[in-house]
């Protein structure tokens, strides 16, 4: 029992000296820290409540330090940006920024359109929990498809259509292209009620707020007041469809299924960590493996030391049983230094291009609170597209002559309020 409340007063440690430096709580490093402060404090109640004592004993010890060192390993580098100190924000041209928000808003609204019978389909089939058992074993409602992949591939893109949502509102510009970027980003939503998941709603307010501790201070004050509605009409529509899952899959007793749902990752990291989980070299990366010339390596769907391959345990976990503790370690490493070198000198200012990497990271880190999301081919794609997009707009960007410069309000107000109060100076003096 010590090890829990050990890891979450040092999480809570953390959590509050990374709040008093960046001063905002949606600020996304200090949210991303508070998710996981919220699972593990969360963990001992579960392991009460469950009936699932065995990661209480003292031997998992060594495991739970194992986790709060990766997790300091691989969030340190994210947390280290000074995202809170951001005062502009450089992104292309009118033209440029038009046409690529349109490309993700026609894909997006693709991918609705082709996975919303499907949800209607999934929700009238009567019990959820039959469906999604269905789902699991590869009885799904839908057939494997290139349309399929594009719509899937597609629906991943939700988080650029809510920080381009974000930009559009800061610029006061295209207001009906934002309402656009703000419908077409529930397509991952749709995504993955599909497949009879839960998972769309809750990655969905987290790269919304994350996106909100961005922008927030590049948005008028009615805007922020729009917005906070509009998060709270999504709650109203989409609460009701994730209680019916949950209600299905826990019908027992849903209060504790939710309580599991948050609370079971750090205990089922500790008991994987321990037993002897077989390492599948990389099926998490069926893409990089197939780039690379080897063969494609499917995951055990296998229980061992007291829990199975298939539940949470954070993206830690999942990294562990594809590369096992090196590779992991030599993982955490490599994404760093790619994350240190990418917004090395910053200079209170962010550039469109690193806003991809930004929140590429920022996904793997909160919705790795469960499990390591990208693990498919379409996710992997993501992924190697995210990439794509950095470079690309990097490139754009030192070629660019009209680029368009975002500032926060503050520094808006500033640069009014000064030459108003030289004027004023002017008259004081002819007087």
């Amino acid at each position: 029992m010590f090890k829990f409340i050990l890891i979450t007063f040092i999480l809570f440690i953390w959590l509050r000296h990374t709040y008093k430096r960046k001063l905002h709580f949606a600020s996304p490093s200090v949210f991303l820290l508070f998710l996981y402060f919220l699972s593990v404090s969360l963990s001992l109640p579960h392991v009460f409540v469950n009936n699932e004592h065995q990661s209480l004993d003292s031997s998992y010890f060594d495991a739970a330090l194992v986790f709060i060192f990766l997790l300091f390993l691989f969030l340190f580098p994210f947390i280290k940006i000074k995202e809170s100190e951001i005062k502009t924000i450089i992104l292309p041209n009118n033209k440029t920024l038009y046409l690529f928000s349109i490309v993700i808003v026609l894909l997006s609204l693709f991918s609705i359109i082709y996975f919303l019978p499907i949800v209607i389909i999934v929700f009238m089939f009567g019990d959820l929990n039959v469906a999604r058992l269905q789902v699991t074993q590869g009885e799904g409602f839908m057939s494997e498809s290139i349309v399929n992949t594009i719509a899937a591939v597609s629906a991943s893109f939700y988080i650029i259509a809510i920080f381009l949502f974000f930009i559009y509102r800061a610029k006061g510009t295209n207001k009906t292209l934002s309402i656009f970027l703000l419908m077409s980003s529930l397509s991952y939503v749709l995504h993955v009620f599909a497949f009879v998941g839960r998972d769309g709603v809750v990655f969905w307010v987290f790269s919304f707020i994350g996106a909100y501790g961005i922008f927030h201070r590049f948005l008028p004050h009615t805007d922020k007041k729009k917005i906070k509605r509009v998060l709270l009409y999504f709650f109203i529509t989409a609460i009701p469809l994730f209680m019916a899952i949950t209600y299905d899959r826990f019908s027992e007793n849903p209060i504790y299924g939710i309580l599991s749902y948050a609370g079971q990752p750090f205990p089922n990291f500790c008991l994987a960590f321990n037993a002897d989980y077989p390492v599948s070299n990389g099926a998490s990366f069926p893409l990089f493996r197939e780039l690379l010339g080897m063969p494609i390596v499917e995951s055990e769907r296998v229980e061992y030391g007291g829990t199975y391959s298939w539940v949470f345990g954070t993206f830690l976990k999942s990294f562990i049983t594809n590369l096992d503790l090196v590779g992991t370690i030599m993982l955490g490493i490599f994404m760093g230094v790619i994350l240190l070198i990418a917004f090395k000198n910053t200079n209170n200012r962010f550039y469109f291009h690193q806003l991809f990497l930004y929140f590429l990271y920022f996904q793997v880190y909160s919705q790795g609170l469960f499990y390591f999301r990208q693990y498919t081919r379409g996710g992997n794609l993501y992924i190697i597209v995210s990439f794509l997009f950095f470079f690309f707009f990097q490139f754009l960007n030192r070629h660019e002559r009209n680029p368009i410069i975002l500032k926060t309000v503050d520094t808006v107000s500033k640069s009014v309020s000064e030459p108003i109060k030289k004027h004023s100076l002017k008259i004081l003096l002819v007087l």
